[in-house]
């Protein structure tokens, strides 16, 4: 009886589908002021701190603009938010504010990509994981200790001996950590 009871409750218990829908409907309101505060937000607070990694970047700019572009698709056909639904769907227009976006630090390659003649925003988008994924690859190199070559039992001896004082050119046989 215990059993057919949880089971029950079980079915009957929203799934997370439905939990997210009654959240939407209830905090999600869909009216001019917050159209209004998402465009506004989307185009002036959308920038990339310098501690981000590009992809999440890339990523959260893509989902804001898919989610910006319905919400203005969603307006009457009368709508002035309609003719920025075309506005923002121009892959140029996408491409240089994805460059707007990015920090100060990287105001060198927004100008090289700025100064290609067809800009396109894959072109762009691809370019920056490029970028990043080198640049993470270079920070990797940089932070790796260096790993030492296998020595044989002939280079091992090498080291016990004492150095040759009379090399061509030097008189002072090399220390430790000294360059010759």
């Amino acid at each position: 009886m215990v059993n057919m009871s949880i089971s029950h409750i079980i079915s009957e218990a929203p799934t997370a589908k439905d939990a997210w829908q009654a959240l939407q409907d209830r905090f999600d309101c869909r009216n001019p002021t917050t159209l209004y505060t998402s465009v506004k937000s989307f185009f002036t607070s959308m920038s990339m701190a310098d501690s981000s990694a590009m992809l999440d970047h890339i990523n959260g700019y893509e989902k804001y603009l898919r989610q910006l572009v319905q919400r203005c698709k969603d307006t009457s056909s009368n709508d002035p938010y309609q003719h920025l639904v075309n506005y923002l769907s121009d892959k140029k227009i996408k491409s240089h504010h994805l460059l707007m976006t990015l920090p100060e630090s990287m105001a060198n390659v927004v100008d090289n990509l700025q100064s290609k003649v067809d800009l396109k925003y894959l072109e762009v988008r691809t370019r920056l994981l490029e970028l990043a994924s080198f640049s993470i690859v270079e920070t990797l190199k940089k932070n790796k200790a260096l790993s030492a070559k296998s020595r044989g039992k002939n280079a091992q001896s090498l080291i016990h001996q004492q150095p040759n004082p009379t090399r061509v050119g030097k008189t002072v046989p090399a220390k430790a950590n000294q360059c010759s």
